[in-house]
């Protein structure tokens, strides 16, 4: 009996002694999940974090793409003038820009230059095959002096007017700016410009002032300057592209200068 006694005792002890296991191992458990995140909450934020890479890799093609499309379009729609980075003006080169252009408005003042540039403005409409669409709704020519002069102070104003950084001198020749037709009739001075006096950097300004009229490239102004200079008696013809530039922009800086030059 007494040994019966002993069994039933060890019976009754092993019942608690394995519940209370139990609970340990089940308070175990639960304080090693409360520590760390599970395993699929780390899946899951792998899964995020390479989905947010794959966008912005994505993203950055679609930029590099749309990059490409809007550079050759860049006249039509002036995507060039924020997707792509350019040459800004100093404070001190701006206001060097803003006083010739401001000198070059002081020489249009005088009638001999006014009525010259306003006669070469025409003709060269007229040699572009664009008098028509340079002609207001009340029949009078829509295009003088005063309308390159308002082009300028809008380029100048949406940053179209920018500094080279570079040196123009090549051989015995200087080339104070350009402007590209291309990129949004963008003008682009180089550092001689800004060692000129007040009136040589004026000329020069009203010079690249008339190349923000479209379709007025040196060619064809040059050759409207000479048929106003002979009074309609003659024009001279330039070749075509890049071998007529240079003898067409000096040719109109030598017009600009004869009747402009105070």
């Amino acid at each position: 009996m007494l040994g019966c006694r002993v069994v039933l005792n060890l019976s009754l002890m092993k019942r608690p002694a394995a519940k209370e296991r139990a609970t340990q191992r089940s308070a175990s458990r639960l304080a090693h999940r409360a520590s760390g995140p599970s395993r699929n909450y780390l899946k899951t934020r792998v899964r995020g974090q390479r989905l947010y890479e794959a966008a912005f890799i994505l993203a950055i093609v679609e930029l590099t793409r749309r990059l490409h499309q809007a550079y050759p379009q860049a006249y039509d729609k002036q995507a060039v003038e924020w997707l792509l980075p350019q040459n800004t003006l100093t404070a001190n080169q701006k206001e060097f820009v803003l006083n010739a252009m401001t000198r070059a408005s002081t020489l249009l003042d005088n009638d001999r230059c006014a009525n010259f540039i306003n006669a070469l403005v025409q003709r060269a409409a007229e040699v572009a095959g664009r008098a028509g669409a340079y002609v207001s709704t009340n029949g009078s020519f829509g295009f003088d002096k005063a309308t390159a002069q308002w082009l300028y102070y809008d380029a100048i104003n949406k940053g179209r007017v920018t500094a080279s950084g570079k040196s123009g001198i090549s051989g015995t020749n200087t080339t104070y700016g350009t402007t590209d037709p291309n990129n949004s009739h963008r003008v682009s001075w180089n550092n001689e410009f800004f060692g000129l006096s007040a009136d040589e950097a004026a000329l020069h300004s009203l010079h690249e002032a008339l190349h923000q009229i479209r379709y007025f490239d040196d060619q064809t102004l040059a050759g409207a300057a000479s048929f106003v200079d002979s009074h309609g008696q003659r024009q001279t013809s330039y070749a075509e592209g890049a071998a007529g530039v240079d003898p067409a922009s000096r040719d109109l800086n030598t017009y600009i200068r004869r009747y402009c030059s105070p």
